[in-house]
């Protein structure tokens, strides 16, 4: 239930407009430890215990990352382009 409350309340917040962004390395790495930080607060998991990220998706069900998701929303405006001429 928590994990589906922060999907859709907090994430869906975050991810407005996302496919306008320019996201640079330092931005993806931030949004990964921000998503990261908030699933282990929620399955009260701590950085010290060293388990993984992918464990930690493992735990909730999740195959992808907001950055995945991202990615997902941004038109390849390239494929097009190179269609055409």
């Amino acid at each position: 239930m928590k994990i589906q409350l922060l999907q859709t309340c907090v994430f869906e917040v975050l991810l407005y407009a996302a496919e306008t962004w320019p996201t640079k390395k330092d931005d993806q790495r931030r949004m990964l430890a921000f998503e990261m930080r908030c699933y282990r607060h929620i399955l009260e998991v701590n950085w010290q215990d060293h388990i993984s990220n992918y464990e930690v998706r493992w735990q909730v069900h999740l195959e992808w990352t907001m950055m995945d998701i991202v990615r997902q929303r941004i038109p390849d405006d390239r494929l097009l382009k190179s269609w055409c001429s």
